[in-house]
């Protein structure tokens, strides 16, 4: 081999060395860990009692504590979604101790009281419901809570009625307004299954109603009306009917008394054909 075939071997050797040799780089990979602790929740369970109703009922009362942060469910009581609010319908009174727990393991003792229920109904004594009575009577009224307001229907064998005529000043200068007067009309004795009234003016249907009482306003001073009440029973039967003509007040004008004068008041009154009916201040 001569020398010139050496060197192209040589230099063979090297290319090949060269580009067949594989290169591996070192890389460094840098992990970053943030570190973090868990803590427990300490704070205090806070919590806010609702009823439906405060008043006394014989209706169903619903019972809502509301807390500041979720809680652990409790036996017998609904849950929100957020676990905030629990919720309870009571048909009776109930007075009992809850312990509320939220997911930290905090603790509460609460103690609720539902006592606004009743469905005992009231009792009376001396009077029989429905029975007729022509004798004076003293009825004994007992209830666990006490009563709010008695009623009693005055039945009758026919419909009755008694009205008389009012006057009311309503002038914008506190004076005498003598063009209007008003008549109020009350029910002294109806049928047993009365259920509603009409009363009508002149033929004219005003109301329908349960009251047993109506005023009929801004009716003409010294004019005749006709006063009518149907009495209705639960099917809108008329089952019977009373009326009465009744002649509204007359008042004569307003007439100044400036003997009586007071500092800057001075007083008046109604005169009317033979008499004042009353002093007034103005």
């Amino acid at each position: 081999m001569t020398r010139y075939m050496k060197k192209i071997m040589i230099i063979s050797i090297l290319v090949l060395l060269i580009f067949n040799y594989n290169v591996y780089a070192r890389y460094n990979y840098i992990f970053e860990i943030e570190a973090f602790s868990l803590e427990r929740d300490s704070s205090e369970i806070s919590y806010v009692v609702k009823k439906s109703s405060s008043e006394y009922t014989n209706d169903d009362v619903v019972l809502e504590i509301e807390t500041n942060k979720p809680i652990k469910p409790i036996e017998g009581f609904t849950m929100s979604e957020d676990n905030k609010k629990i919720q309870k319908t009571f048909s009776e009174n109930e007075k009992r101790k809850i312990v509320l727990k939220d997911n930290s393991g905090n603790k509460k003792e609460i103690e609720y009281e539902v006592d606004n229920i009743d469905k005992i109904p009231p009792t009376i004594e001396g009077i029989e419901d429905g029975k007729t009575y022509t004798n004076n009577l003293q009825p004994i009224y007992n209830d666990n809570i006490g009563i709010k307001n008695i009623q009693i229907d005055k039945y009758g064998t026919s419909l009755k009625l008694n009205c008389y005529t009012e006057y009311y000043d309503t002038s914008q200068y506190k004076g005498i307004d003598v063009d209007k007067n008003n008549i109020y009309v009350w029910i002294t004795s109806k049928p047993k299954n009365t259920n509603k009234y009409r009363y009508y003016l002149n033929n004219t249907l005003k109301l329908e109603s349960d009251e047993d009482e109506y005023t009929f306003t801004n009716l003409t001073k010294g004019t005749e009306y006709t006063v009518k009440i149907e009495a209705i029973n639960s099917s809108g039967e008329v089952i019977d009917a009373a009326s009465k003509v009744i002649k509204t007040r007359y008042f004569g004008k307003l007439v100044a008394n400036k003997e009586r004068k007071n500092n800057n008041n001075f007083f008046a009154g109604f005169r009317t054909r033979n008499k004042i009916c009353f002093n007034y201040r103005i």
